[in-house]
């Protein structure tokens, strides 16, 4: 079965050889705004074309293996792919009532982040542009209309660019959801090859940094990843994408109590946005993320006092900062703790 998700009009006509070629737009839109995923139901098209495509397509590839749902509305599903790796998304609600998919890119990680349980299962595989898609198209038929999609989930994004590009080009086709870039944030742990080639050659969607620190020597320590993006490198690389994509960047710290959340890290960080003598500032704002426990690993959260004076000095120099409301965090839903659900062998029976 040929997966079909992530193909757009003219490639769905051109690989499926159909004719006339506007039949690849009707199962465009049929996948991507009416929800359907079985041939059959796709009706504008002629009877024998969907008998022919119900045993040669498939729209939608993954299975639903879990799903549990928090207090506070957030919703983990655990999803089995084709070849029986499981990966996670997560639907947030916030208090507005507007919804965010939280996508993963890998099935697994390899970047080694100590704070984070998914590193714990190290990479799988990079995923498909199709495995991408469905996990958005899963959401939206359980859910309804999502207002955001955030490339946070699983694995480092920029590791998977080309199935990256893929996705984001359907989920911003007019023919389908036609979402704005402005509405998608690609999220990664510093990969300047990758900010540079996204720079480059797009697309420019909101770039949020996992930074965790401005000192590189803790940097290294906690990402493992920062010793070969060194700090002085990937500021040169953001200020570069700021410039190209005009779109402020989010740099992501999560709070570890005792290890990253004192003045002199907050003193850091406010030189690495405004290093003076000169030098662009960066156009930023700071999440600071209260740590989410995560069984076995040796960190604490900080105290809120902790991250209210680190926040007090950013604002004080000028910086604008938002701290991040905990979602998920009872079913290991929230930054940090994805994998859970994952299951160490491929070929594990489907529950139930």
């Amino acid at each position: 079965m040929t997966p079909i998700s992530a193909l757009l009009p003219d490639a769905l006509s051109s690989t499926l050889d159909l004719k006339p070629a506007y039949r690849g737009g009707q199962i465009f839109h049929w996948i991507h705004r009416r929800l359907v995923f079985s041939p059959e139901g796709m009706t504008d098209l002629p009877a024998s074309l969907r008998s022919g495509l119900a045993g040669t397509v498939s729209p939608m590839t993954l299975e639903v293996a879990d799903c549990r749902q928090d207090d506070d509305g957030t919703v983990k599903y655990g999803l089995r792919l084709a070849d029986g790796c499981v990966i996670e998304a997560v639907l947030l609600t916030d208090l507005r009532g507007r919804k965010t998919a939280c996508l993963s890119t890998q099935a697994g990680c390899a970047m080694g982040c100590t704070y984070c349980r998914t590193a714990r299962l190290g990479l799988r595989r990079n995923l498909a542009a199709h495995e991408i898609v469905e996990q958005l198209l899963m959401l939206r038929s359980r859910h309804g209309e999502i207002a955001n999609v955030v490339f946070m989930g699983m694995g480092e994004p920029l590791a998977n660019l080309a199935a990256l590009r893929s996705a984001v080009a359907v989920l911003c086709c007019p023919a389908g959801t036609g979402m704005s870039p402005r509405r998608l944030t690609v999220s990664t742990c510093g990969l300047i090859a990758g900010i540079r080639d996204l720079t480059v050659a797009g697309p420019h969607l909101r770039l949020a940094l996992s930074l965790q620190t401005a000192d590189q020597e803790l940097r290294t320590r906690l990402m493992p990843a920062a010793r070969t993006n060194p700090l002085t490198e990937l500021r040169r690389a953001l200020l570069e994408y700021q410039a190209a994509a005009g779109k402020r960047i989010t740099l992501e710290i999560v709070l570890l109590a005792g290890i990253n959340d004192g003045r002199k890290d907050a003193e850091d960080l406010r030189r690495f946005v405004q290093p003076g003598r000169g030098l662009r500032p960066l156009r930023v704002l700071v999440n600071l993320i209260p740590y989410n426990h995560v069984e076995g690993l040796p960190y604490t959260a900080s105290t809120p006092e902790k991250v209210a004076g680190y926040r007090r000095l950013l604002l004080s120099a000028g910086i604008p900062v938002s701290v991040r409301l905990p979602r998920g965090p009872g079913i290991g839903g929230a930054c940090g703790q994805l994998g859970g659900l994952v299951q160490d062998r491929p070929d594990t029976p489907h529950p139930g």
